[in-house]
């Protein structure tokens, strides 16, 4: 079954890429210069688009999908 296409605003893109960095909501208002409960409803429109259920299984949906690019080279290993 083909999988519904995400759209995401300009916005919620730029915060989700951030909230895949590991940044918090706190951290994001701070650097965008919005409040923490504006990063809040934007956080949560990203996961009602995604059917994601929070930030790790958020960037499972992504990858998923194919909108967020890896491969193995972009693995570090340990040797």
């Amino acid at each position: 079954m083909p999988q519904k296409k995400v759209r995401l605003t300009a916005r919620e893109a730029e915060v989700c890429r951030l909230v895949l960095q590991g940044w918090t909501a706190k951290e994001i208002a701070g650097l965008l210069g919005l409040s923490p409960a504006t990063i809040d409803a934007h956080i949560s429109n990203v996961y009602l688009k995604t059917g994601a259920r929070g930030r790790p299984n958020l960037a499972a949906h992504l990858l998923l999908r194919g909108l967020l690019p890896m491969t193995i080279d972009d693995l570090e290993i340990d040797e």
